[in-house]
Order: structure tokens, then sequence, then C-alpha cells
């Protein structure tokens, strides 16, 4: 089910979320899935999601196959790391993680 939820979600970014801009800047719904899912149940299960909506992602742009795969798969190692006991005990790691994780994605 969380897959499908991914897969969806890469086809709304891919058709429908560049037209939601608001200041020219538009939500990307498959990093805050990944990042999410990382962080709520680990490194593994964030790269699985990570492996589905970029290759989704790649399937449905115009970049190389893989490029999308290995960022988001970057994006969930990083913010597995020690995730779980950080985010219990300090509120604000899941915005500082999604606004550091879209640095990471967009370099």
């Amino acid at each position: 089910m969380g897959v499908l939820m991914v897969a969806l979600s890469a086809i709304a970014q891919a058709t429908a979320v560049p037209y939601l801009s608001l200041w020219g800047q538009s939500p990307d719904l498959v990093l805050l899935l990944v990042v999410a899912r990382s962080i709520a149940f680990g490194r593994q299960s964030g790269i699985v999601w990570a492996a589905v909506g970029g290759a989704m992602m790649d399937l449905l742009s115009v970049a190389p196959f893989g490029a999308n795969i290995l960022a988001l798969s970057l994006v969930a190692l990083v913010t597995s790391i020690r995730a779980r006991d950080i985010s219990h005990a300090w509120m604000p790691f899941p915005l500082l993680a999604a606004s550091l994780a879209t640095v990471l994605y967009d370099l």
C-alpha cells in the first residue's frame, strides 16, 4: 500500500504539482515521503521508498535514469542516521530534516 502511495505521488509530482507553485516553488511530494518514511521506519524502508519513487520520477522525466533514485537514496540514508533517537527527543527534527534533505536533493 505504501509503495503505491509513493508511485502515485511521483505521478502527481510530474503532472499536477508544478501548477501548484507558490512564489515559484512547488513541494516535492516524493522527497517529503521518503524523509518521513526514513525518520519513522528507518533506513531500509526509506531506501525502498526512495528506489520506487525515484524510478517513477525518472520514468516520467527527461532526466537520466537513476539520477532521482540516487539522490533520493542519499536523502533516505542521511535522514535515517540516528533519526529515531533524535526525532523522539527533539520535535523540530522532522522539519529540519526535510529542509536539509531538500538542499541535498537539489544539489
